[in-house]
């Protein structure tokens, strides 16, 4: 994940954000070998869709499998999904105020995730951003920009906001301010893929698992791998590659 900062910091430096490009994973036939391949889909996580794939004896063990990926997602959901009102995450927005909480290993994680990232890339990524999504998403449905004066406002409350959290990881508590609007989405969707393919993994008798939620995708420990096609915004392909126990991550309204 550090590194993903890393290539997302100096992506943006060399000025490459002006050409959006967009990845579409494509499974080839030839990179699940072991057993039937099966796909599920599901459109409610964390505010996005989630695509599971993988390779298993029997629609039986498919069904059993993917009933114990969902149950997993939905714990999950309720420690970092800031719109079920009784997450974690949402709990501790409300009853902190400044004051130190004790919280989950999961969430401390990816907390500690949001205030690296925030520093590593000098505040353009921001965990504490979600007034500055609801403008623009806002924006998007009324098809009118807003003021220079109102994206001023909601940036300047959210680097206080960021730079006010405050994590105790030896005690694993956390102090978020009060009025606080914590967005976890980016790096949830990449705990909840890792904690999947890991758990995966162990899964007797389940092989080669795939993982897409929202365009971010992880491969788990395929032998020959699965292909991975990158394309332009105009649909036309850039370069391919082959991911193996790997992820990329992937942006554009073309493509997830």
């Amino acid at each position: 994940m550090k590194k993903l900062f890393e290539s997302v910091y100096n992506w943006k430096r060399g000025g490459l954000s002006k050409s959006l490009v967009v990845c579409m994973v494509i499974l080839t036939s030839t990179s699940l070998v072991w057993g039937e391949s099966h796909s599920f889909e599901n459109e409610e996580i964390i505010g996005t869709s989630m695509s599971v794939k993988f390779e298993c004896s029997s629609d039986t063990l498919a069904t059993d499998t993917y009933a114990k990926v969902l149950k997993e997602v939905e714990r999950l959901r309720k420690i970092y999904d800031y719109r079920l009102p009784d997450s974690e995450l949402s709990l501790l927005v409300k009853k902190s105020r400044g004051q130190y909480l004790p919280v989950s290993r999961e969430l401390l994680s990816v907390l500690k995730l949001g205030k690296a990232g925030y520093k590593k890339s000098e505040g353009r990524y921001n965990y504490c951003g979600g007034q500055v999504v609801s403008l623009w998403k806002k924006a998007e449905s009324t098809k009118h920009l807003p003021s220079y004066e109102e994206i001023k406002a909601v940036v300047k409350r959210a680097e206080s906001i960021a730079k006010a959290v405050m994590i105790d990881e030896k005690n694993m508590k956390v102090a978020v301010p009060s009025g606080a609007n914590i967005d976890l989405d980016s790096l949830a969707k990449g705990a909840i893929i890792d904690d999947l393919i890991t758990g995966m993994g162990k899964f007797r008798g389940v092989k080669g698992a795939v993982v897409n939620i929202g365009g971010d995708v992880r491969v788990g420990d395929d032998q020959n791998g699965t292909m991975v096609s990158v394309k332009d915004t105009e649909g036309n392909e850039v370069s391919k590659l082959t991911l193996k126990n790997r992820a990329i991550a992937t942006s554009g309204g073309k493509y997830r």
